[in-house]
């Protein structure tokens, strides 16, 4: 084994819940990176490619812990970028409310394509917002 990916996993952070976190640099999406011969690849993805084995170029993993700050291999499976995006638990199609709390039924869900939801009254709300940022722009001083 590579002698880094021995020293990412040196680092990983044991969880009650079994998951092995990494402590390190987060990108915007929750994902650790590092520095690895030359190039900053996802941590889990390189610890379980050192662990378990190679992972075909057109298959995500999948965190079924869904905890995406998790190295611990056991809780990684190789799948389509399809069904992890179906798994994933971010997408507005399988709750029932949005991340505000408010419902996500009837009138307060916007018109969909059949690939999202959106919640009307934080749609509205953020519209509002916008108009008095740009009207607090427009107004002289």
């Amino acid at each position: 084994m590579n002698p880094r990916i021995s020293a990412l996993i040196a680092r990983l952070v044991y969880s009650p819940s079994g998951c092995l976190l990494w402590p390190g640099a987060v990108e915007s999406g929750g994902y650790g990176h590092a520095w690895i011969d030359g190039r900053t690849p996802v941590v889990h993805r390189a610890i379980y490619e050192a662990v378990v084995g190679v992972v075909p170029a057109e298959l995500d993993l999948d965190h079924l812990c869904r905890v995406r700050r998790c190295c611990n291999w056991l809780h990684l499976e190789p799948v389509t970028r399809r069904e992890n995006l179906r798994r994933g638990s971010h997408h507005l199609r399988d709750r029932s409310t949005c991340k505000a709390g408010h419902a996500l039924t009837g009138a307060n869900v916007s018109p969909s394509d059949g690939t999202r939801r959106r919640c009307l009254t934080c749609q509205r709300a953020a519209v509002a917002r916008y108009r008095a940022r740009k009207l607090t722009a427009c107004s002289p001083s």
